[in-house]
């Protein structure tokens, strides 16, 4: 009898990690508009609500700990705040302005709710799986460079912009960027190389999405890598540090010093035409009109609390879109107390470690100074899975270090 529920545990301990490593794996399938749930979110609820239905303390092997209680009780402070302020702030212009356009602060609310359940999925799923978890997701990052090595496969001869599946090309190198960045985090939870192989297939795609952003977040992450990696030696680091120094090089050049190569391929044509007018016409005009960053000239009494997210035709500036970068998405919409809050929250993720144990996350803060990647779901399970692992009891086996990235 106790062979037999022994073995049932184990099936669904692999199911759950399973439909994990599925959920990262096809979030490149695109089917509706951004802003709804794809195949993948829908997946996502379904271990969502099958975790929380099938919760019993026998099935609790792995309790988490102070860390991982204290951030859900700063993202819960969070979703609270943000939910009053945008709320107060729909209130208030449906009834003095623009009446009917400011469901933005409603759908912001939304968007954070659903990123937290995405949160307590993963701690639900290592409640039952302990340090296994990150295997899975491992093996979720591995998948996931495969399908959209597929999906740009098949997009050959096409737009010079490759989506890989998604909606529009910063998607694309997004993702391949949250999936470099995973993979220097969970390596030693991956098979020899697996990481590297994450990199470079990642690498490809953030070059055929031709993303400024995802690629200079990629080579700010191999820099950092390249720089705090000192713990493993031998032939075998040698090879990745190589291999990653050439990536590094090989961006510096094409974006700063390439006068011919980029005539002769599309996609390093793109790659530099676009940087090219990135600097011509100025970074401060770059990030004022496109990016939103002059808005934070509007913020006026409102610093402490903010002024919400959404209503963006209030603003003084041309520019009447979302905000293009995370860092003023979070000053502007939820103030001085949004910050503390958001940067408190972030902190507690380092668990025992030092706060340069952060670094790994330099390439996601690059891309963010120019994109708002605050509602990416692979984002939360990344952050959810680093504070796990940041605050294991259980010692990776030292035969496994070589294959991971920053050990």
């Amino acid at each position: 009898m106790e062979g037999l529920m022994e073995g049932n545990q184990s099936y669904s301990k692999t199911k759950i990690g399973w439909m994990l490593t599925l959920y990262i794996a096809t979030k490149p399938f695109y089917i509706f508009p951004s802003g709804f749930l794809q195949p993948a979110d829908l997946l996502l609820l379904v271990v969502f609500f099958y975790l929380v239905f099938t919760r019993s303390k026998l099935n609790v092997k792995h309790p988490l700990n102070t860390s991982s209680s204290k951030f859900i009780l700063l993202y819960l402070t969070w979703l609270i705040y943000i939910g009053i302020v945008n709320l107060l702030w729909f209130v208030v212009l449906e009834n003095t302005w623009n009446k009917g356009n400011n469901i933005d602060f409603l759908l912001s609310s939304i968007y954070s709710i659903f990123n937290f359940l995405v949160l307590c999925t993963c701690f639900f799923a290592y409640e039952r799986i302990g340090p296994d978890i990150f295997k899975y997701v491992g093996n979720g990052f591995v998948l996931g460079t495969l399908v959209i090595a597929i999906n740009l496969f098949f997009e050959i001869g096409g737009a010079t912009r490759s989506t890989g599946g998604f909606n529009n090309p910063n998607q694309l190198g997004y993702y391949a960027l949250l999936l470099m960045t995973g993979s220097a985090i969970f390596g030693s939870y991956m098979k020899k190389y697996q990481s590297l192989v994450v990199f470079l297939l990642s690498f490809i795609a953030i070059l055929l999405s031709a993303s400024k952003a995802a690629l200079l977040g990629a080579t700010a992450l191999i820099f950092c890598l390249l720089i705090f990696k000192s713990k493993n030696t031998g032939i075998k680091s040698g090879i990745i540090k190589g291999i990653l120094s050439l990536l590094l090089v090989s961006v510096t050049y094409l974006v700063f010093f390439d006068q011919t190569l980029y005539l002769k391929n599309d996609t390093l044509f793109t790659i530099h035409n676009r940087f090219e007018k990135f600097f011509n016409s100025g970074i401060a005009e770059q990030l004022g009109d496109t990016r939103g960053y002059d808005r934070i000239f509007d913020i006026g009494h409102y610093l402490i609390w903010g002024m919400g997210e959404g209503g963006f035709y209030r603003f003084s500036t041309d520019y009447k879109g979302e905000s293009h970068s995370s860092f003023v998405t979070i000053f502007v919409s939820y103030g001085v107390i949004g910050c503390i809050l958001w940067l408190l929250m972030f902190l507690v993720t380092k668990g025992n470690n030092t706060i340069t144990s952060l670094y790994v996350f330099v390439g996601i803060f690059v891309y963010w100074m120019s994109h708002n990647g605050l509602r990416s779901t692979i984002f939360w399970l990344i952050v959810a899975a680093f504070l796990l692992y940041n605050n294991r009891s259980e010692k990776v086996q030292e035969s496994n270090s070589s294959s991971n990235l920053i050990s």
